[in-house]
């Protein structure tokens, strides 16, 4: 596992990124949304450009019992490939004294799943969302490259007291940056259990426990 330290991925400083929110459809019923993000401190200026390129990538998720983290179902794991590309930065005083944080999106993607698979009776179809993006503070001297993945299901099918783990596993298809997983955990509906953990090449998210 990867130490904790300068140049890793983090959670948010903000609760908001990990709070499970549920809204009603059209048709009466309810959908639940449990988000995860970690995300990479990087220098605007003066940064390893070595990490821009083309990367192949595995995403999933896991869900545990509490009780038994080293038991877990693994749901919806999806491959792609996406390119990285250097941000582009606007600069002068009509963009640096803009508090907004900006967003740009490098790739999203949907690993649709059949619940009936994974709950017994259950209907319909659930969804883990993907997605990759760069978020620039214009008055702050870095900007962050995050993973954001989030499940969705109908509310009727959410347990509350379960464990979700959701991963990204990505490699530079040169070499030049070697496979690493990036996960975020937590309790779901408890925001402040959160955690960002990370591996080497030497761990295998289809098989490992920990």
């Amino acid at each position: 596992m990867a130490d904790d330290n300068a140049g890793k991925f983090r959670d948010s400083y903000s609760e908001w990124d990990y709070e499970s929110y549920t809204w009603e459809e059209e048709d009466g019923t309810s959908a639940t949304w449990a988000p995860c993000k970690a995300s990479l401190d990087m220098p605007k200026i003066g940064r390893d450009s070595a990490m821009f390129g083309e990367y192949t990538v595995t995403a999933g998720m896991r869900v545990y019992d509490p009780t038994d983290l080293t038991t877990f179902v693994t749901v919806a794991t999806a491959d792609f490939t996406y390119t990285l590309a250097e941000p582009a930065y606007d600069f002068g005083d009509e963009f640096e004294f803009d508090e907004r944080p900006y967003e740009d999106a490098v790739f999203t993607e949907y690993n649709d799943f059949d619940l009936s698979l994974y709950i017994d009776g259950a209907e319909g179809t659930g969804f883990q969302k993907a997605q990759g993006l760069f978020k620039a503070v214009p008055k702050f001297e870095t900007t962050l490259w995050i993973f954001k993945l989030t499940l969705e299901m109908p509310s009727e099918y959410f347990d509350s007291t379960n464990y979700l783990w959701q991963y990204v596993t990505y490699e530079e298809t040169t070499g030049v940056v070697p496979k690493q997983t990036v996960s975020c955990g937590l309790n779901i509906g408890d925001a402040t259990s959160a955690e960002v953990i990370e591996y080497d090449e030497t761990f295998d998210a289809s098989t490992e426990q920990d």
